[in-house]
């Protein structure tokens, strides 16, 4: 009974961890028992408390999140089911569901090139992270190149959730030639893809194509896309979502 009672206690410490990164807000069942844990987990190294919590590891240092950006977070988390295979490029919206997938995921595998959002998810015993080789890129946080594209080709999954940095009527779009490769290869692999913007991408172009619209089954932005980047949508029968005001 005494050997169980440590076990258990690690596994609470870790589930307020993946809390405490997914929010900097937060009410947790039973404060009295979780700020006694918080307690041991400042003694043990684990943190200062709240903040080094929140702020996860060098690699994925907290940064404020926009009230709708965590919005679209959950509205994301609502295509992971328990069980799934999940694929995640790099970008600050893979960062975004990370922190929510810590939190709220269960028994979920992710594959990802994000080195952060890797580390985000690493929180959650029962997510099993599998994180790309490749060529870091220490500007964004994420490895490319053709051993990472090798790599996702081994890999089948339920779904892929990608970022871009643009979108027009031809199609997402990213200003990096990699990343572009990369999100192609995981909707290759992918039988279910979504991808997650914000209105700012709309109507912006940038050099490197990633797929036709048709290529995408699931689009979540934070604000309904202007007229005719909604007629091509539409045309291309994508299921376009966005945040009630």
């Amino acid at each position: 009974m005494s050997e169980m009672r440590p076990i258990a206690k690690r596994a609470r410490q870790r589930r307020i961890l993946a809390a405490l990164r997914a929010s900097n807000d937060l009410w947790i069942p039973g404060m009295v028992t979780a700020l006694d844990d918080v307690r041991h987990m400042h003694a043990e190294g684990l943190g200062e408390r709240k903040a080094a919590a929140a702020g996860a590891h060098p690699a994925a240092p907290d940064r404020p999140l926009a009230p709708q950006r965590q919005r679209l977070a959950a509205l994301a988390m609502s295509f992971v089911r328990p069980h799934m295979v999940v694929m995640m490029d790099g970008g600050a919206t893979a960062l975004d569901l990370a922190r929510r997938m810590a939190s709220d995921a269960q028994s979920v595998t992710v594959i990802t090139n994000n080195l952060p959002a890797a580390t985000l998810l690493s929180a959650n015993p029962t997510i099993s992270v599998n994180f790309c080789p490749g060529h870091y890129h220490g500007d964004r946080g994420a490895v490319g190149g053709s051993e990472t594209v090798s790599f996702l080709s081994r890999f089948r999954a339920n779904l892929a959730i990608l970022g871009a940095c643009g979108i027009d009527a031809k199609g997402p779009s990213s200003a990096h030639a990699d990343a572009a490769l990369i999100k192609r290869a995981m909707l290759e692999r992918a039988e279910e893809s979504v991808l997650v913007l914000d209105h700012t991408k709309f109507g912006s172009r940038h050099p490197n194509p990633v797929c036709p619209l048709a290529d995408i089954d699931h689009l979540l932005c934070d604000t309904q896309p202007a007229a005719d980047l909604q007629k091509a949508l539409a045309q291309a029968d994508v299921d376009v979502r966005w945040l009630e005001v």
